[in-house]
């Protein structure tokens, strides 16, 4: 609701596809092989470890599977690096949320799956941590 708003307030509505669901299953049918210019994701990255150590506001008001990443925090990472190239057009991008210190191990998967071109972009945040990694796929 908020991303629509957003895009409603900036015109650019008509020029976006929102789905909800469990990672690529909304895209079933809906969206053809090579056709997006990119995929956004801020997927759960927090590792088992941490996760049993957040705050209680946090972890008895949040459901587990929007925060927990599995046990290394990279789970949904490894799901959205396979499968998003079939989806992207030629040079076509994921821009991913990551975790702080979690910017190389993402950016290592990107690596091994060999589908993106090996300039991966780093942005940080405000307060410098690096928290979004942006790849293009192959031509």
């Amino acid at each position: 609701q908020i991303a629509l708003k957003n895009a409603q307030k900036h015109e650019c509505k008509d020029k976006i596809i929102f789905l909800q669901g469990d990672l690529f299953e909304p895209f079933m049918g809906k969206i053809e092989k090579n056709s997006l210019d990119g995929i956004v994701s801020n997927p759960p990255y927090i590792d088992s470890y941490d996760f049993e150590s957040l705050q209680p506001e946090i972890k008895d008001n949040e459901p587990k599977i929007a925060l927990s990443g599995g046990i290394d925090g990279l789970d949904y990472y490894r799901k959205i690096i396979r499968k998003s190239p079939q989806y992207l057009k030629k040079n076509g991008f994921i821009a991913l949320e990551v975790g702080s210190n979690q910017s190389k191990s993402v950016k290592e998967l990107i690596f091994k799956e060999n589908k993106f071109n090996q300039n991966i972009e780093i942005i940080k945040d405000y307060l410098g941590i690096e928290r979004v990694v942006i790849a293009y796929r192959n031509k």
